[in-house]
């Protein structure tokens, strides 16, 4: 068996990459097995070193396309040919890593402890920089451990990644001294380094995370599950019926709280003109024992309170507009997340990052197709995405006892790329919010890895994030990262119903992430391309 295993390189290629990359899949949700990583990668460094350049690509495409399906899983509770169409949009960059990895090793010679640490964060990042698809980055899968979160701070989730990346390398180093293929000193190098980055992480987050922290405003958050399908044809007067519930089985904490988030899209639907905010506080609520209560009963009533809804915002579509108006309502639509008070509203923010299928076409206007692509659309969601993009976000300020305290606001989506919170911390916002509905996901992964995008988010930028979410997880992050309340039910956080209720700890300081921005993995690439160079040059001088 060994022997016909030989006789074909490439099949054995891809064998050892896929198991690496099912070993790093189970260390990602809903397995979520962390510690494989650090030894995922272990296995194809090792057949890597000692195999025939030929197949490293073929093993790459192959191997990712099944790990990144694994991680983009729940994408199927919506479309699932979408689950094997996406990774395809990651190939170009498996062709950068495959062709760096094979010179690095084969031409270069270079050690393990140096060619995947570099490569592998350097070819994530540029990806998730390109295409967003941020999902799959090794670093994630550590979000357990405190300490190494705080590295987000100074280059995001790519340097956990790296670090990870470094005790994978040092393993298989050892493994290749043992068998014969690397020198001894080999061995002493990459346990050097290897162990030298993880002291040195282990003692920077320690430092980090006994930095003090300044109290702040009070919050609650109203976690109202309503499930997808009953959102998009009920009666949004209804679903908030729940959220009255909620509020008076908490009564004394709401009233006594500075700010009252809601989820997105939870409030009715304003169309200027016709129907604007105010109008909309006189309606009734419909059900139960809350039947004719006005939908101003659920703002705060405390003198300075501040409220955040989520509603779409509509208006007419001008003559002169240029929009293509694809469910042919003659209407412009945004996503909206409104700061609220004194019951009027005194700020706005438009999503920025929409929702391919969800919440915009993902096709050009001409092209071939378009028209059958949303029929298709409007066959499985009932309706047709039609979004329009928001444009640049200032900060807003709570009212006393926390005048002063300003935060920036994001929708959604935008919680997995860390864009929009850098943008606010360098405008000085003292804590993040950020409203969702990923009641399209029901139970899946999708909403763990959610939640640990918003942990990393909030370390990136040293700010608390206040996410508030239909169906869960909602949470209250600190900016080191630390879970401080989330609506949970029974050990359960996911299509439950509850309050998220805390105080929001603040950070005036700066991280080196928000001062020097997305550096590290073109740092990376740059670096492994540049001794790739001068090995290069150096080989061809006498």
């Amino acid at each position: 068996m060994t022997s016909w295993l030989r006789a074909r390189p490439r099949l054995c290629h891809v064998l050892v990459a896929t198991l690496s990359l099912i070993l790093v899949s189970l260390a990602f949700h809903p397995v979520d097995w962390s510690p494989l990583a650090w030894i995922a990668f272990v296995p194809w460094m090792v057949w890597h070193a000692g195999a025939p350049r030929r197949g490293t690509l073929l093993a790459c495409i192959v191997a990712y396309h099944l790990h990144f399906s694994y991680v983009l899983a729940w994408v199927g509770e919506i479309v699932w040919v979408a689950v094997f169409l996406i990774p395809f949009l990651g190939y170009p960059f498996l062709y950068l890593l495959a062709k760096g990895m094979d010179y690095g090793i084969h031409r270069a010679k270079f050690s393990p402890i140096l060619v995947y640490p570099l490569l592998i964060p350097g070819c994530e990042w540029l990806r998730d920089h390109i295409l967003n698809l941020s999902w799959s980055s090794v670093g994630y899968t550590q979000w357990r451990w405190l300490q190494g979160l705080q590295l987000a701070s100074v280059g995001r989730v790519h340097l956990l990644s790296v670090v990870v990346l470094l005790a994978n390398a040092a393993l298989a180093t050892l493994i290749l001294v043992r068998t014969g293929r690397l020198a001894r000193s080999a061995a002493v190098r990459a346990l050097a380094v290897a162990g030298g980055a993880l002291v040195a992480t282990h003692v920077f987050g320690t430092l980090e995370l006994s930095r003090p922290l300044e109290a702040g405003p009070s919050v609650v958050g109203v976690q109202v599950n309503v499930p997808q399908w009953d959102k998009t044809r009920g009666d949004v007067r209804e679903h908030l019926g729940r959220a009255a519930r909620l509020l008076q089985t908490e009564a004394k904490r709401v009233a006594d709280a500075d700010l009252l988030v809601y989820p997105e899209t939870s409030w009715p639907r304003v169309l200027e003109g016709e129907r604007e905010f105010d109008e909309i506080l006189s309606y009734p609520l419909r059900g139960g024992s809350y039947l004719g209560q006005p939908l101003r009963d659920l703002l705060p009533r405390k003198l300075g309170a501040t409220a955040i809804v989520g509603y779409s915002k509509a208006a007419p579509l001008p003559p002169d507009s240029t929009h293509s108006d694809d469910d042919e309502d003659g209407l412009l639509e945004w996503n909206i997340a409104a700061v609220v008070q004194g019951g009027r509203v005194v700020g706005e923010v438009a999503k920025r990052k929409l929702v391919p299928f969800g919440e915009f076409v993902p096709w050009p206007v001409g092209w071939p197709g378009r028209a059958w692509l949303i029929e298709r659309i409007r066959s499985v969601g009932g309706y047709v995405p039609d979004m329009i993009r928001g444009g640049p976000r200032p900060l807003f300020s709570l009212r006393e006892p926390h005048a002063g305290r300003r935060f920036g606001l994001s929708i959604c989506y935008e919680i997995v790329d860390p864009t929009e919170f850098l943008a606010s911390a360098r405008l000085g916002a003292d804590f993040l919010i950020n409203i969702s509905n990923d009641g399209w996901y029901r139970e899946s992964a999708e909403l763990d890895l959610v939640q640990v995008a918003t942990q990393f988010r909030a370390v990136e930028v040293g700010r608390s994030i206040v996410r508030v979410s239909n169906t869960g997880i909602s949470t209250l992050v600190d900016p080191r990262g630390r879970v401080l309340d989330l609506v949970e039910e029974g050990g359960k956080r996911k299509t439950v119903a509850g309050l998220l209720v805390g105080e929001v700890p603040i950070d005036r300081g700066t991280t080196p992430y928000v001062a020097l921005g997305d550096w590290l993995g073109g740092g990376l690439l740059v670096t492994f391309f540049g001794l790739c160079l001068l090995r290069a040059r150096l080989a061809k001088t006498p």
